[in-house]
């Protein structure tokens, strides 16, 4: 649920704006900021264009499950111990996004937060750890317009992330 805080209100600017940078060069652009500068533009537009707070991003670099190719996305993130949780709402499309069919496929990927680099391990939740890893994930009701989209034909799927601390660049590794 939007927050009644006036810095918080959803604006029709951003939600006019979200068309027309949400294409492959706006996101290639905000891969780039926030490996630079640590800075999601996209993510801000979101919750700008939603009325809600900002969130912390990372970036995950997956092994896609068809083409063996490395894909990266920037998500935003809660941090729940040693791990991050993420979601796969997919702008609440009928479909999960590509990079939970990825980590289906491979549970082997890389994340950057703050800057560092590091080896992780993705593992989609279902059950009770699902539950109450969405509860963490949307306690400011960020997923829940999402979910009632997707009621009926998908779960939203809350991704945990492991990471190793072993400090690694994906393009360095082979796979």
């Amino acid at each position: 649920m939007p927050s009644k805080d006036k810095s918080l209100t959803a604006s029709r600017f951003w939600q006019a704006m979200i068309p027309r940078l949400a294409n492959p060069k706006g996101l290639a652009v905000d891969r780039w900021l926030m490996r630079w500068f640590n800075v999601s533009f996209m993510g801000r537009m979101f919750t700008r264009a939603g009325g809600y707070a900002d969130r912390p991003h990372l970036i995950l670099k997956t092994i896609h499950w068809k083409t063996g190719q490395i894909k990266s996305v920037v998500l935003p993130y809660v941090k729940d111990g040693n791990r991050y949780l993420v979601v796969g709402s997919h702008g609440g499309r009928a479909k999960d996004a590509v990079w939970c069919l990825n980590i289906r496929a491979h549970a082997c990927s890389w994340i950057c937060v703050n800057r560092q680099w590091s080896f992780a391990k993705a593992t989609v939740l279902s059950g009770e750890s699902r539950k109450e890893g969405f509860a963490l994930v949307n306690a400011d009701g960020g997923y829940s317009h999402y979910t009632k989209m997707t009621e009926g034909i998908r779960q939203l799927p809350v991704v945990a992330i492991q990471p190793n601390f072993k400090r690694s660049r994906p393009q360095e590794d082979t796979v």
